[in-house]
């Protein structure tokens, strides 16, 4: 872990490896951004206890003094950096947008290409530690901050997306076994395929489908390393056509064999 480095207005930022097991993060009195860096890393949130899998790229976003964090499943890598409230209210100020927006709600597994490309450049510059460079790591600070900002908060009232999307969560984790199409998703969420889509991209980043594959690899690694059941039999636990279907996915996502998570 590389020591944090601090720029103007509080804003800071480290470079972490994280051991198996031990991602469990304490509440802080700054936002706290974090770019997942590693390949497919098999990960559980340490709150809800729900598995998923996280790729370099992905972004969390885990509010002031709120409490985060998950369970590695294998070693990872990760940025964080540090906004403290007086900094992105600063620069809400700034945008013309109303103080409030700087209280920022949780957000896991975003996939979102520009602040990846900030986060990265973040990273990079991070790496470098050259005396000197604070102005471009403070441009890429507020590059950043304006990002977040200018993101539309959720919808307040009403069945909110993030609603729709947890009964359709809830119901892909308990019928992966099932065929599951688009439509029968969209009645559970009781919206229409496009906006079914359409909210997955902007709360879970990325496509339904996608969504689906990596729950179903995440539940056959379980059930490979539980060691109860054979291979051809775990796959269709886990919703694949075939042996060879789930094999396909398991290399595609976490680089492995089937064979390498038997326990």
């Amino acid at each position: 872990m590389f020591d944090a480095q601090q720029w103007s207005g509080g804003v800071w930022a480290k470079r972490c490896d994280v051991a198996m097991s031990s991602g469990r993060r304490e509440a802080l009195a700054d936002h706290r951004v974090s770019l997942h860096l590693s390949l497919a890393t098999p990960t559980r949130c340490s709150a809800s206890g729900q598995g998923f899998l996280r790729r370099r790229g992905d972004v969390d976003l885990t509010p002031a003094l709120a409490p985060g964090g998950f369970e590695a499943l294998r070693g990872s890598a990760s940025l964080e950096v540090g906004l403290p409230l007086a900094f992105l209210r600063g620069v809400a100020s700034e945008l013309g947008l109303a103080p409030a927006r700087a209280e920022l709600a949780p957000r896991h597994m975003v996939r979102d290409g520009r602040l990846t490309h900030l986060l990265l450049a973040l990273d990079a510059e991070l790496q470098q530690g050259q005396p000197g460079c604070g102005l471009y790591a403070e441009g890429i600070a507020l590059a950043l901050a304006a990002q977040l900002l200018r993101q539309p908060p959720d919808e307040a009232e009403g069945d909110a997306p993030p609603a729709r999307l947890r009964r359709v969560l809830d119901y892909v984790e308990d019928h992966l076994e099932q065929r599951l199409t688009l439509q029968r998703l969209a009645d559970v969420a009781g919206t229409g395929r496009t906006q079914l889509q359409r909210d997955f991209k902007a709360h879970v980043g990325r496509a339904v489908h996608r969504y689906v594959l990596e729950r179903r690899v995440d539940k056959a690694r379980a059930l490979l390393a539980a060691g109860m059941l054979p291979a051809a039999e775990v796959a269709l636990a886990a919703g694949f056509a075939h042996q060879s279907h789930m094999a396909r996915w398991m290399r595609e996502l976490l680089g492995d064999a089937p064979r390498r998570w038997r326990g």
